[in-house]
């Protein structure tokens, strides 16, 4: 009777993993909502810059990202959000978003794909990075000199 209540209880484990809702989109990854920026931008005055923008706190997003510069071009009225962490480091969800967008957008130009355990070593080293033609997944080095992960939407709206 013991052996069989070992089965039970994997089997229990793996239903309670099916069970966690799988993220499909890039908007689910966050506390605001990039298909709907204007929201963000009411009010903002003129910066005499190709663009106005604004700073939108987020919700310790990816268990690393504090806040969201949202900015929409005068020219022909595309965004770009900057999304930015307070350190360097891989998360579960940083790297389910990695997987998102590879499963959205496919491989990099260079060729590079899910986190694997050579993006570790690279976070190591500070020099670890995705781009793709709307999402750029990149180490960067804030005002104090720290490295922090980034996050930059290009026009997310027209997803």
């Amino acid at each position: 009777m013991g052996l069989f209540d070992i089965f039970k209880k994997k089997k229990n484990q793996v239903e309670e993993l099916e069970a966690i809702p799988v993220r499909q989109s890039l908007a689910e990854f966050f506390s605001i909502d990039i298909h709907n920026l204007d929201q963000y931008l009411n009010g903002d005055q003129d910066n005499g810059l190709k663009y106005t923008a604004t700073i939108q706190q987020l919700n310790n997003d990816m268990g690393l990202f504090k806040e969201a510069i949202i900015k929409r071009f005068k020219g022909d009225g595309s965004y770009q959000v900057e999304i930015w962490g307070d350190r360097a480091g891989m998360t579960a969800d940083l790297s389910e978003f990695v997987t998102v967008c590879c499963k959205l957008f496919g491989p990099t130009d260079s060729g590079e794909g899910e986190i694997t355990q050579r993006d570790y070593t690279l976070i190591e080293r500070g020099s670890f990075s995705r781009l793709w033609k709307k999402v750029w997944v990149d180490m960067s080095t804030n005002d104090n000199d720290k490295k922090v992960m980034t996050i930059t939407l290009f026009n997310p709206e027209q997803d």
